[in-house]
This record gives C-alpha cells, structure tokens and sequence, in this order.
C-alpha cells in the first residue's frame, strides 16, 4: 500500500531541512540530492491515493515550494565557477 499525503509530505519537509543544513555547511552536492528527493516525495504526494481537494492542495504547495529551493541550489551551484560540474533537470 502507498503512502498517505501527510507522510509524504512530513518526509518532503525533512529532507528541505536536512539539504538546508548541508547546504549551510557548504556540501551543496549532498543537499542537492536530499532537495530532488524532497521533490519527488511531495511529486508523490500530490498523486497518493485517497486525497481530498485539501491535502492534494498542501501537495502542490509542498511541490512548488521545493521546487523553488531546488532551482535556487542549482543557481548557487551553477555560480560556483565550474567547481560543480551536474547535468541539471527540471522535476
């Protein structure tokens, strides 16, 4: 059985965190990783079964919201004079 909206979107909030953390610390590689898993997780929410208009409303936001972060540590990444060298895709 999938998992629920709310979980989902609790794991998408944890993994922002953490990649903020790594990302403060300067591990930008690290913290894009954990940011494109908090993408797909919130992706996932908006499409796990049994949602109301509510929860699949709070998903987009969550969706949104790390996909803003995402592009965000890719311009950081990408101003980083070749130091971070990653194909980049959209999500």
């Amino acid at each position: 059985m999938g998992q629920n909206c709310e979980g989902l979107c609790l794991e998408a909030d944890e993994l922002m965190e953490r990649g903020r953390i790594l990302e403060d610390q300067g591990d930008l590689e690290a913290a894009l990783i954990l940011v494109q898993a908090a993408c797909a997780k919130s992706r996932a929410a908006m499409d796990a079964p049994y949602n109301n208009p509510g929860n699949i409303s709070l998903a987009q936001m969550k969706h949104n919201s790390c996909v803003v972060g995402l592009r965000s540590l890719q311009r950081k990444m990408s101003g980083d004079k070749g130091k971070h060298k990653f194909w980049f895709f959209e999500v």
